[in-house]
């Protein structure tokens, strides 16, 4: 016979599985608008950035490497990265990397490697976006480095 404790427990699991599939959907969508905002805003001298393919994009781990895919809430700002984006009560975090192409005036293709961080004020519904972003072939880890430094000091209050 079953215990009716397990029924609970089966309806716990589902609930903490759904809000978990909320989140992330919610992340998507913060993504989404960040990597748009950027690539329509990108007025970096003479050359016009193209959006990349969102399933490129790759969650960044601030405090290590990219570690792909989209990744549970949980964690903060100035602790040791658990594999959790950091989500505090009234703004959601995402920090994720990807590569694009841009085009300048005299029609060079050019590809740029973009480390970012976006964060979404749940009351206003409003993303902002920070983009730390080089060319691939002056691109290094010192530069890594210095990216991630920067998007883990990006904070909204």
């Amino acid at each position: 016979m079953a215990d009716a404790g397990e029924g609970e427990d089966e309806r716990v699991d589902a609930a903490a599985q759904r809000a978990t599939r909320v989140r992330e959907t919610e992340r998507m969508v913060i993504r989404i608008r960040a990597v748009e905002a950027l690539a329509d805003n990108d007025n970096s001298g003479d050359s016009k950035l193209e959006a990349p393919v969102m399933r490129t994009v790759k969650t960044l781990d601030p405090f290590g490497d990219a570690v792909g895919g989209i990744v549970d809430s949980g964690g903060g700002i100035g602790k040791a990265y658990s594999g959790k984006t950091p989500m505090r009560e009234t703004h959601t975090y995402d920090y994720f990397t990807y590569t694009s192409d841009a085009t300048t005036r005299s029609g060079y293709r050019v590809t740029r490697r973009n480390y970012a961080a976006a964060v979404q004020d749940v009351r206003r519904g409003v993303v902002y976006a920070l983009c730390c972003s080089t060319t691939a072939d002056t691109f290094d880890e010192q530069k890594a480095s210095m990216f991630k430094a920067m998007l883990r000091s990006f904070v909204v209050s």
